[in-house]
């Protein structure tokens, strides 16, 4: 979520850690606590670190990166967050050691497969492209800036927001999950005392109007967090780098595994091929495993194999997680290959399409 101003844009997710961080302290004197730190999940740990680089950046002294917790050397004050990038070394007791931190708030953010040790009883947010490119922005920073000035300005004001909560509209409406009632009110509190710094330089309509849209997208990710005890989230990070491999690999081929002409036994070969049926996409071993390397920075091979055939994204019967797949190359001789065996309904695109309907020149002629 963005909204308008002279300013430009903020995305939902990074105004909420900023102000969750700055008013965790305060928000707690009046029933407002957070129990727990935040977890985001980012596609790659590229994409985790320059998000954190970033957001440190703009933000000067709110925030922090903690490189280990057993060995910790710097301690946030209370009106910061500390940011644990998750790597293989990290257990899961110093993970959750971390997350349990009181006085400042901690979020461990994960770059490639989402941990088994943090699925359940977290605040997990998804770290999209739209947050990364929100903190990169002079934009954020300025914006941030003025904030804090607000909250600082305006202490009585900013725990009368907090003192209020609870019976508002929006407090008094939530019908949600029992477990997220605390992360609800928590986060309709900064987003009211956002509307509050909102109002002071908008209408009080388009104050109304933010709160409301804030509203809608907290709503949003509360929703999704159950999604990740459920698998959907490994599911969602495979597709899009399925998707992103046909701009990154050179002569990528889908082909129909009944049509194996001469172009598409070389591409088998050199495994370069998405092979596919009604049911299955069929993908040679170390193309997958190639395709899948930004998952793996925080899970060895073993680990992510054991994911997709845990959270049903493929199907397999061997130790290896493969499995023999007979194909009638172009001399009409029958060949048994292993393969990675996916369920194609966990590899459509963001619109619903096949890989087939975009890649393969005998879908598109037929549906023409």
């Amino acid at each position: 979520m963005g909204y308008g101003s002279e300013f430009g844009k903020i995305a939902w997710l990074p105004l909420v850690i900023y102000g969750s961080s700055f008013l965790r302290y305060v928000a707690a004197d009046y029933g407002c606590k957070l129990d727990d730190g935040f977890v985001l999940v980012a596609d790659n740990e590229a994409q985790a670190r320059r998000f954190v680089t970033e957001y440190i950046q703009k933000n000067g002294d709110n925030d922090c990166l903690i490189r280990s917790w057993k060995k910790r050397r710097e301690y946030p004050a209370n009106y910061c967050c500390g940011f644990l990038v998750m790597k293989k070394y990290i257990t899961m007791e110093e993970a959750d050691d971390f997350l349990s931190e009181k006085d400042f708030l901690p979020i461990v953010i994960c770059g490639g497969l989402f941990p088994d040790c943090l699925k359940s009883s977290r605040y997990i947010f998804r770290l999209r492209e739209a947050d990364l490119e929100s903190v990169t922005t002079q934009t954020f920073a300025t914006e941030i800036k003025r904030f804090r000035t607000f909250i600082i300005g305006n202490v009585d004001e900013v725990c009368r927001i907090f003192a209020e909560q609870k019976t508002s509209i929006a407090g008094m409406e939530y019908s949600g999950a029992r477990e997220q009632r605390s992360i609800y009110n928590f986060l309709l509190a900064v987003g009211a005392v956002y509307a509050g710094y909102w109002r002071r330089t908008h209408t009080e309509k388009e104050a109304t109007e933010f709160f409301n849209a804030y509203v809608r997208e907290m709503l949003k990710y509360l929703a999704h967090m159950p999604e990740f005890a459920g698998g959907d989230v490994l599911s969602e990070m495979l597709a899009s780098l399925v998707w992103e491999c046909f701009f990154k690999i050179q002569n990528m081929v889908v082909a129909d595994i009944e049509k194996i002409d001469e172009e598409v036994e070389a591409a088998i070969r050199e495994q370069r091929v998405i092979l596919y049926d009604e049911k299955f996409y069929y993908f040679p071993p170390a193309l997958l495993m190639r395709i899948c390397e930004p998952l793996l920075q925080t899970a060895s091979e073993t680990d992510l194999k054991r994911r997709l055939r845990e959270e049903k994204i493929i199907y397999c019967n061997s130790a290896d997680y493969t499995v023999k797949k007979t194909i009638v190359n172009v001399y009409g001789m029958p060949e048994r290959q292993r393969f990675f065996w996916v369920y194609k309904n966990t590899m459509l695109s963001p619109d619903n399409l096949r890989l087939e309907d975009v890649y393969c020149q005998d879908e598109k002629e037929e549906a023409q």
